[in-house]
């Protein structure tokens, strides 16, 4: 009798024997088959077969990862919650996995996103509204496109940018100006601290910084 859905398993019928009765070959050899199909079915401790099904890991928790080690119990991979996946060591944490990326926590618990040795590029050529996964890159608008186009950093409320992300903009050479604009939320220009929209020229560069929940600042070349 194969196991369940919930992977419990339950002896072949005609069982359990009852006392004084001949063992017959018929019960004898069908439990003994079906302890053997699920015996072969689990998994080996010393990793001969490989599972033939997606593995499925127990949530567990800070202080009792799901996925630990056997010489301790209290450093390994969670689920925090849906879609937040971390790794913890001696019960802290010290990295995760979110829809926004790597990500690496200190020992107070602030969460950072895991850095880039370089910026990676992300060319638009159309209005581009900025995405969670383009903190620590650049926004490329390249030289083919002379026409001007508009970049909007998202409301805090809509997209939560973790407080330092930092997103840079190129106007390369030749390209049309480029709007920075931010809906809802505070941008204020570095230096004079007016807000508003901003204009970035060809050959401009600037970033943007996020300080608060609702409020970036930026600065750059070529931005007026």
């Amino acid at each position: 009798m194969a196991r369940d859905s919930s992977g419990n398993y339950a002896l072949p019928a005609s069982n359990p024997v009852v006392t004084l009765t001949t063992i017959a070959s018929a019960w004898a050899n069908a439990t003994l088959a079906d302890l053997a199909a699920e015996v072969t079915s689990s998994l080996d401790r010393n990793g001969r077969g490989a599972m033939l099904a997606a593995f499925q890991a127990f949530s567990g928790s800070l202080v009792a990862p799901g996925v630990a080690w056997g010489s301790e119990t209290g450093s390994g991979w969670y689920r925090a919650s849906a879609g937040d996946f971390r790794y913890g060591i001696a019960s802290t944490q010290v990295a995760g996995i979110t829809t926004a990326g790597l990500q690496q926590m200190d020992n107070a618990g602030a969460v950072f996103r895991a850095g880039f040795r370089e910026l990676p590029q992300v060319s638009f050529s159309d209005a581009y509204a900025v995405l969670i996964s383009d903190a620590g890159k650049h926004l490329l608008h390249p030289s083919a496109d002379t026409t001007a186009r508009i970049v909007t950093i998202p409301a805090n409320a809509a997209v939560a940018f973790p407080i330092g992300a930092a997103i840079t903009l190129v106007n390369q050479n030749a390209a049309g100006v480029v709007t920075i604009a931010i809906t809802t939320d505070t941008m204020r220009l570095a230096g004079a601290g007016t807000t508003g929209s901003r204009t970035l020229a060809a050959n401009g560069v600037c970033t943007a910084v996020k300080i608060t929940a609702t409020e970036w600042i930026i600065n750059g070349t070529g931005l007026t």
